[in-house]
């Protein structure tokens, strides 16, 4: 059984589900296993230290400025006219180019890539292992119901449930 407690970190969650990727903000709620329900929650330590964060908050289609922080992933993205994702732990980030299809809730990832330097804590790793791992498997899966986002990993035993929060 799924247990929905957020942290809400001073965000506002989005009026209602996206019918497209483009644009939209979510921030990491868990990890929870498909089968059981059960939910492993993040305890999000950066909402005490700085409700901005940018930490287990995934970006899609990013402002034309931020997108050029991001470096060379984003660029190569527009180049070749597809929308690209952002995501970040706190010593890593993860980029990349992707074509969304919502009747299929399929993603199909492109020119994906980011750093990999040694993450401290549990929650990082988790998080950085789980996200590559999905966004590397031959059909990646993302379910979008509620405000929320699902994307499946390990053969969609588990997911990372993100909720939608404003951009």
């Amino acid at each position: 059984m799924l247990v929905a407690g957020f942290v809400s970190c001073n965000e506002v969650e989005s009026p209602s589900s996206p019918e497209t990727l483009k644009g939209t903000s979510w921030r990491l709620i868990g990890i929870v296993d498909a089968e059981t329900g059960d939910l492993r929650m993040v305890r999000d330590f950066d909402c005490y230290r700085a409700p901005e964060s940018e930490h287990y908050k995934l970006v899609f289609d990013l402002s034309d400025a931020a997108m050029q922080i991001q470096g060379f992933i984003a660029a190569d993205c527009y180049e070749d006219g597809l929308p690209a994702f952002f995501t970040r732990t706190p010593g890593n980030f993860l980029a990349g180019c992707y074509k969304f299809d919502i009747n299929t809730q399929s993603i199909q990832v492109s020119r994906f890539g980011g750093t990999r330097l040694g993450e401290l804590d549990e929650l990082p790793r988790l998080y950085y292992n789980a996200f590559v791992y999905a966004m590397m498997s031959p059909t990646p899966q993302i379910f979008l119901k509620e405000n929320t986002l699902r994307l499946y990993f390990n053969d969609k035993k588990y997911y990372l449930l993100f909720k939608q929060i404003q951009p």
